[in-house]
């Protein structure tokens, strides 16, 4: 054999001895792919609303730390693979929007997990185009529960807004206003609104929209607070919300307030712990506090273990219940979007640790209100502000069905 052939023949070695290490560590024998990546694509900062929800796209990567630690995801043949997490802001820009779905496509992601967009419209068309399922989308825009890729975990702004005037009216507010942000997904709310008031028995009385531009709310107040209304229920995003509770207060306001806890930060329910205390939350979830159950316990740690400063909000346990889900499920298949989407559409018994009821993706909920084809579990928890803090209204949290 010449020299030269020698020395190709090393150097061709020496390239196969360096890829070693990629598919299988010197010690034990214990496996390592490539890493497998998901995406999470929201409104997590909109500079034009003074919104910012950093702890939805951080409950995401709270799971995915905690299934790193554990050495990753198994696929098929039992190696693990790290979870990469990629998070796309939309600034609820539409264009922006798609720009995520397309770089979720060409990023080859497993899943899209946990989102938090009131633009789906903008998604979902090259998510389904691409085969790519989304798992756990917060329910707050009709593609969320139209569109055969996506499997939501909750029953979202539907099931939030039709027992919202069901919960004032139990509580004695037979004239309720609702208040709520000046954009498309918000106004399409408001038929929901009505329908669940004329089933509780519920009048709505003023419905106030709030400029997402708008400093001075007092007009809102005052228009919230006219005609005899004896509850609210208001929606409105980022800082407006403390500020119209703080108009509410100094209006002199004694009625039922009703909120989700999407709206309200641990800040602001840290500066208005006074004007806030007992008003009602309707959740998707058990609250953070509820912590005899098994998957709120879990979630803290994470979140804990993840940054200690972030939100414990409904939308972060739903942003982390769609990485866990999305563990459960991509497990021992090839970890690629189209394993994952098939596995889910076969899933029929999903535990959530206490989080949800059962759920069956092969049954979607038959809601007679209206068609909304992709809800799998159509409960929400009620929840009220005690001292700074949402807690459930039964102990344990009661799982309740606003559409029966």
């Amino acid at each position: 054999m010449s020299r030269l052939r020698r020395v190709a023949l090393l150097g061709a070695l020496a390239l196969v001895i360096s890829l070693v290490p990629a598919t299988a560590s010197s010690a034990g024998g214990s496996k390592q792919g490539d890493p497998v990546k998901v995406m999470t694509i929201g409104e997590f900062k909109v500079a034009a609303a003074g919104s910012s929800n950093p702890e939805v796209s951080g409950a995401v990567q709270a799971r995915a730390k905690a299934i790193n630690r554990r050495g990753g995801l198994k696929d098929a043949s039992g190696v693990k693979h790290k979870l990469e997490v990629i998070v796309c802001n939309t600034d609820n820009d539409p264009n922006k929007a798609a720009a995520c779905a397309r770089q979720a496509q060409d990023e080859g992601v497993a899943a899209v997990v946990g989102s938090f967009t009131a633009i789906g419209g903008s998604v979902y068309p090259i998510l389904e185009q691409a085969g790519i399922p989304s798992i756990g989308p917060t329910a707050s825009d009709p593609t969320t529960f139209t569109n055969p890729v996506s499997f939501t975990l909750q029953s979202g702004i539907p099931g939030i807004f039709f027992e919202m005037p069901a919960l004032l009216g139990n509580q004695g507010a037979k004239k309720i206003s609702f208040v709520y942000p000046d954009l498309p997904a918000a106004a399409q709310v408001v038929p929901l609104v009505d329908l669940a008031a004329t089933a509780a028995g519920v009048e709505v009385v003023n419905k106030v929209v709030v400029p997402l531009d708008a400093a001075d709310l007092a007009p809102q107040v005052a228009a919230a607070t006219a005609n005899g209304a004896e509850g609210i229920m208001a929606v409105v995003i980022g800082d407006q919300t403390g500020r119209f509770v703080q108009g509410l207060s100094q209006a002199g306001y004694d009625g039922l307030f009703a909120t989700a806890s999407a709206f309200l930060t641990p800040q602001i329910l840290s500066q208005l712990k006074q004007q806030l205390d007992g008003a009602y939350i309707v959740l998707n979830y058990p609250p953070s506090t509820a912590r005899s159950v098994q998957g709120i316990r879990l979630f803290n740690r994470d979140m804990t273990a993840f940054d200690r400063k972030l939100g414990k909000t409904d939308s972060a346990v739903n942003a982390w219940l769609a990485t866990w889900v999305f563990e459960q499920v991509a497990t021992g298949t090839d970890l690629t979007a189209g394993a994952v989407l098939a596995k889910l559409n076969q899933t029929t018994d999903l535990e959530t640790m206490g989080l949800t009821p059962t759920i069956d993706f092969t049954k979607p909920v038959q809601v007679q209100a209206f068609p909304l084809p992709r809800i799998f579990n159509p409960t929400v928890v009620n929840a009220k502000v005690k001292r700074g803090q949402i807690v459930s209204l039964e102990r344990p949290p009661e799982f309740v069905n606003p559409f029966e």
